[in-house]
């Protein structure tokens, strides 16, 4: 309720505020381009003769030598000090390169880049030549330069560093000796296991090949994380964890399938969508997965997604509210997820901005849904987190929660959502940093943090956790109108709490309703 009371007040204080202006002697500030002034860099298998030259990305920490041919990348830290040519990115297809698209200001006097239309924007500055420290003929094939520009990225492009209470500066210099003495890239992965020890960041990690260093579940301590170990090590007919939790799994969404009327549910691509009518003429529709589905037949995952959103949506019309279950989604698509949610929305409206820090040039960019897609649906839409709902995944939420008719309800969401920007090192590894700050429509950054509910209930509870997600479900169509399907009813001790809780999701999308009315371009 306090978390409420606040964000009312917030809203009603800020709409009272007159804008600040902007402070004298600050830079100018380029704006992002709009997605439809984006286009494809390359013309003929070659990149079109305006591309061709030095630049500075300084967002990313990257310069780019262009060529008809393709790009080849440096990748600097420490100020420029060191500077070293990244083989992973230069590499990388032309279509997944942070260079697949661009546009230009008339006066050319602003230039961005991006991989994905509906993607960051790299603001370019074109470099009359490469710093002396990106020269080729520099040796930084030891074990002690990987490490070294690995800290100093780490140091200088790593976002979250207070927040998660990391000191990337005394952790190189209590390993530095150790990475000094390494004489392989298997002693040098140690080594990088104790740097990264402890961080708990999915979009943070360094790997080659096979070998991946990053958040691992087996040490996470995100609670459902630590209930599954546990769930994995009360039994003894599976050996293997990953073996073990696919049937975990796979018992989970079967016994969601089984709430679902025979008539009109269904489930594709092993379970990565699930949907039906529950009790009570309630919707159920969950999102495990939009990436990596496996279609066939040369359909693309954003196809296959919209083919099946239309299909899903297209059965539920006619239900009174809908339960959207993303509370086992991991992540994935950020574009996809936005199509996705399209399907919701209203009206245009600002979602969210992301900020790239090491530019102080580039202002925020800002993203928005409106509506699109073949098949919408408009009835109330109760959307259930847990807190393994991460990354694209809680995108996903920032954009359900500027709609009037959503509700956010479950646990609260893992608190990851700067996606990963990838710089090669020097010994060819490639590390995933997590760099953009994403703030939603009133300036709030869920980093670390997580995405908090409007009804908090677990999902996954540390009591009853095989039947916790089914349980949040039931509550979901409770909170939805429909009927407690094998709930019992509440005595009548419990009506009061009840009746706030219908409170606290009409206060909630009051709250929303105006704020989302002010995000209207």
């Amino acid at each position: 309720m306090r978390y409420l009371v606040a964000a009312l007040l917030t809203s009603f204080l800020s709409l009272c505020m007159p804008a600040q202006a902007a402070q004298p002697g600050s830079p100018q500030l380029f704006p992002a381009f709009p997605v439809e002034a984006l286009q494809p860099s390359r013309q003929n298998d070659q990149y079109q003769q305006g591309l061709r030259g030095l630049w500075s990305l300084p967002g990313g920490g990257y310069f780019v030598d262009v060529r008809a041919d393709g790009p080849r990348f440096y990748t600097y830290a420490d100020g420029g000090k060191l500077c070293w040519l990244d083989q992973a990115l230069t590499s990388l297809d032309p279509d997944e390169s942070p260079l697949a698209y661009y546009a230009q200001s008339p006066e050319k006097t602003d230039t961005v880049f991006t991989d994905v239309p509906g993607d960051v924007q790299f603001h370019a500055r074109t470099i009359a030549a490469l710093p002396a420290a990106c020269g080729d003929a520099i040796d930084r094939s030891t074990p002690l330069d990987t490490f070294d520009a690995a800290v100093a990225s780490l140091h200088d492009y790593y976002s979250f560093s207070a927040a998660r209470h990391v000191d990337w500066a005394e952790r190189g210099n209590n390993l530095r000796p150790v990475a000094a003495a390494a004489r392989n890239d298997v002693e040098l992965a140690g080594v990088f296991s104790e740097l990264l020890e402890g961080l708990q960041d999915v979009h943070t990690s360094i790997a080659k090949d096979n070998l991946k260093i990053e958040m691992d579940l087996s040490t996470s301590t995100v609670r459902t994380h630590r209930l599954l170990r546990e769930a994995f090590a009360q039994q003894s007919e599976i050996v293997d964890f990953s073996t073990w939790f696919e049937v975990w799994n796979q018992t989970q969404n079967d016994a969601i399938y089984a709430l679902l009327s025979p008539q009109g549910r269904g489930r594709v691509y092993g379970d990565a969508f699930m949907w039906g009518t529950l009790a009570g003429n309630v919707g159920y529709l969950a999102i495990n997965r939009v990436d990596k589905l496996d279609s066939g037949g040369g359909v693309d995952d954003r196809t296959a997604v919209a083919q099946t959103l239309d299909r899903a949506l297209g059965e539920m019309q006619g239900t009174r509210a809908l339960v959207l279950d993303i509370s086992m989604n991991t992540g994935g698509s950020t574009d996809i997820i936005a199509a996705a949610a399209a399907r919701f929305a209203d009206r245009r409206r600002l979602v969210y901005t992301r900020e790239m820090p090491k530019d102080p040039t580039a202002a925020p960019q800002p993203f928005y849904i409106e509506p699109a897609g073949t098949v919408r649906y408009a009835q109330p839409v109760y959307v259930l987190t847990s807190d393994v709902t991460v990354s694209a995944a809680e995108y996903l939420i920032l954009y359900m929660r500027v709609l009037p008719q959503a509700t956010q309800i479950g646990q609260t969401t893992q608190g990851a959502l700067a996606g990963s920007f990838v710089r090669g090192l020097p010994n060819g590894w490639h590390m995933g940093i997590a760099n953009h700050i994403t703030r939603d429509a009133r300036g709030n950054s869920y980093e670390v943090v997580g995405i908090h509910p409007d009804v908090i209930f677990d999902v996954f509870p540390e009591s009853g956790f095989d039947a916790g997600h089914v349980n949040a479900i039931r509550k979901g169509v409770e909170l939805a109108g429909g009927s407690a399907l094998t709930v019992a009813a509440p005595a009548i001790g419990n009506i009061a709490p009840a009746i706030m809780v219908l409170l606290l999701i009409a206060v909630a999308r009051v709250g929303r309703s105006a704020l989302s009315a002010r995000s209207e371009s």
